[in-house]
């Protein structure tokens, strides 16, 4: 099932930003390279359960920093499950294992594990 969704943007507008699907993290990457999924802009029909992250920079022209939300898109449109402001501008470090942990969930959870990413869904519907 998919939804049309508009896509978030975080931080101010004078900075760069960037919104882009999640459909693994790898934490063998330091960089933003580690999260895989493709760029979106404006409108985009996803599916229900996608993870999209969203990066921009909020402050000052002089003193500004990064900060990071991964939505995961639901019946209703999207929801925020994750936030993180005032990051360094080496960021990546800082959130990768937490959204990670998120969304490099399996599809099938092993014996006594929990699937959160289906929670995610059954929380969002």
């Amino acid at each position: 099932m998919k939804q049309i969704i508009s896509t978030p943007v975080v931080g101010d507008h004078r900075f760069k930003q960037w919104t882009k699907t999640v459909t693994k993290v790898d934490t063998s990457k330091t960089n933003g390279f580690a999260f895989e999924g493709r760029f979106l802009r404006g409108k985009e029909e996803l599916e229900i359960g996608t993870f999209i992250l969203a990066w921009g920079c909020e402050g000052s022209r002089a003193h500004n920093s990064p900060l990071v939300n991964l939505f995961q898109v639901t019946v209703d449109g999207i929801k925020k499950i994750y936030e993180q402001e005032d990051l360094a501008i080496h960021w990546t470090l800082d959130v990768r294992d937490d959204i990670a942990k998120l969304v490099n969930v399996p599809a099938i959870p092993a014996p006594g594990e929990v699937n959160r990413k289906v929670i995610i869904d059954r929380e969002g519907a």
